[in-house]
């Protein structure tokens, strides 16, 4: 990968793709604002939505929360604002704080 094995790497990246040949520890997003609009489940995530006519994918399943992608962690935040319509229909506003803890190497 593109870090060094001693390291802890952070990626921000908006849109929650995790690039060729980088692995890094944390990988923080956004980009979808939690579907934005869900109805019973469904978001325009859900179903196919950003996938149409477009090359590159979302991470599974990953329109919001923690998820695992080999050695790296991926959180995906709804955030706080909207994009094209200014609507949020149930889809909670989130905020992270995050506290990363230093372990010494025994």
């Amino acid at each position: 990968g593109l870090f060094a094995t001693d390291d802890f790497s952070v990626l921000l990246s908006h849109y929650p793709i995790l690039p060729k040949h980088c692995s890094p520890n944390l990988m923080l997003s956004g980009h979808t604002h939690g579907g934005q609009f869900n109805c019973l489940g469904l978001t325009p995530y859900s179903i196919g939505f950003e996938q149409l006519g477009k090359k590159r994918h979302l991470a599974p399943a990953r329109i919001a929360g923690l998820a695992e992608m080999g050695e790296t962690t991926l959180l995906v935040s709804k955030g706080l604002g909207m994009s094209r319509i200014p609507l949020r229909v149930c889809v909670r506003r989130e905020v992270h704080l995050i506290t990363l803890k230093y372990k010494k190497a025994p």
